[in-house]
């Protein structure tokens, strides 16, 4: 099993650390974080990070596809002596619109979450700011559309900070979990 030394001498953090819109979150022991931000390809990226450890990248989707298309997560777990490390990078497309943007690390986040079992960092930021909505309950199974309601929370929560719009999504299929993510509102 590889070291903690290993993950921090390739860029992860572990204990507190900043994962995007959700503020400092406390990572559970053995697990490693990194935001590698924004990246000019994200094939060419995800393939660089798994030869940085020492993996390879497998299936990683067509350029149409979805995820490769504005961000990824990337997942790494290592089992040994009955102990398990996970380590989580994220990263999302450069040369994208704000709002695109921060869909984009807000989606990824909650991966990385989902991935470390901490999905009630996701419930509670909800509520902290202001939704009832459990997107666990609303899609279950469905870890996709559990993304989809943290990447609009970044951006409701990023709006409500710089108190300006950031735009309009003019994809309905996505406008759907934004209007979930409104119905929730806790008034």
């Amino acid at each position: 099993m590889e070291t903690p030394k290993y993950y921090s001498s390739r860029g992860f953090k572990t204990g507190k650390v900043t994962i995007p819109g959700f503020d400092l979150v406390e990572l559970p022991k053995n697990c490693f974080f990194r935001n590698d931000g924004d990246v000019k390809d994200i094939r060419k990226h995800v393939i660089k990070v798994c030869r940085q450890m020492n993996t390879s990248p497998g299936y990683i989707g067509s350029e149409n596809h979805l995820s490769l298309a504005y961000g990824n997560h990337l997942e790494f777990t290592e089992i040994s002596a009955g102990s398990t490390v996970k380590a989580s990078v994220i990263m999302v497309k450069e040369e994208q619109y704000l709002l695109s943007k921060i869909l984009s690390f807000g989606h990824e986040s909650v991966h990385a979450l989902i991935y470390f079992g901490l999905e009630e960092h996701i419930i509670k930021k909800l509520r902290e700011s202001g939704f009832q909505m459990d997107p666990f309950k609303k899609y279950p199974g469905d870890e996709e559309s559990v993304a989809m309601i943290g990447g609009f929370l970044t951006v409701y929560n990023l709006e409500k900070i710089l108190n300006k719009n950031l735009g309009t999504i003019l994809n309905p299929e996505l406008n759907r979990y934004k209007l979930d993510l409104d119905k929730s509102r806790i008034l």
